[in-house]
């Protein structure tokens, strides 16, 4: 498969998960994006941060490429998320979380992987725009 053909087809497949997750309740949409994604992953982004607009950024293009994420810690100088789904996708949500938004400055990105049953994210959790405000307050 040409890298066009294999572009077309990851960005299908992100869009009718999208849709699905955009019609049918969390916990749901979450279930067929597990099952769609077979790689599960923990990113860990360091640098100089600002999670008060870097997480949201994350969390919207991570929707965006079709990911089940879960940020576990924020701070001004490291993020972490665990994110799931095909292995094109978390290449492509790397590539866009290292050149990011204008005001912060990725340094690194490890990844590593993550056991599926550990998985915030795999029981449909969502977290809400107060619990990411505390997540970056608390840190």
């Amino acid at each position: 498969m040409d890298p066009l053909q294999l572009h077309a087809s990851i960005t299908t497949s992100a869009r009718s998960v999208s849709r699905y997750a955009a019609d049918h309740d969390t916990k749901a949409a979450r279930s067929v994006m597990m099952k769609q994604g077979q790689h599960h992953e923990r990113m860990t982004i360091r640098g100089q941060l600002q999670p008060a607009s870097f997480v949201p950024w994350i969390m919207r293009h991570a929707a965006k490429l079709g990911l089940a994420h879960h940020v576990t810690h924020a701070s001004t100088d490291r993020i972490e998320l665990d994110i799931a789904g095909a292995a094109e996708l978390i290449d492509m949500m790397e590539m866009g979380c290292s050149l990011g938004p204008i005001e912060v400055w990725v340094e690194t990105i490890d990844r590593a992987p993550v056991e599926q049953k550990t998985h915030g994210f795999a029981r449909g959790y969502r977290p809400s725009a107060l619990n990411l405000i505390n997540v970056a307050v608390a840190k």
